[in-house]
């Protein structure tokens, strides 16, 4: 399991963290509170659910990660695209 360094954006200030290499999780500093959403970097990730870890007082975040394949601009569907129209 690979995390990568990154840094959250919170109230105009710059948080290191850890983000799963899937980007389906974050490891921070539990001292923030967490909405909806979290900007990192330049991305902003919807938040599914927070769990904090006393231990080490961090805060893991799972984050919605997008699974699914996107269609052609035009609106046509990727599958089945490239066979012949009768």
């Amino acid at each position: 399991m690979a995390w990568n360094s990154v840094k959250v954006s919170v109230d105009g200030e710059s948080i290191p963290a850890m983000l799963k290499h899937d980007e389906s999780e974050l490891e921070i500093p539990n001292v923030i509170e967490v909405g909806d959403s979290i900007k990192v970097g330049k991305k902003t990730y919807n938040v599914l659910s927070t769990t904090i870890n006393n231990i080490d007082n961090l805060l893991n975040i799972k984050l919605a990660v997008a699974s699914l394949e996107k269609g052609a601009k035009n609106g046509e569907s990727i599958k089945g695209r490239n066979k012949a129209k009768s």
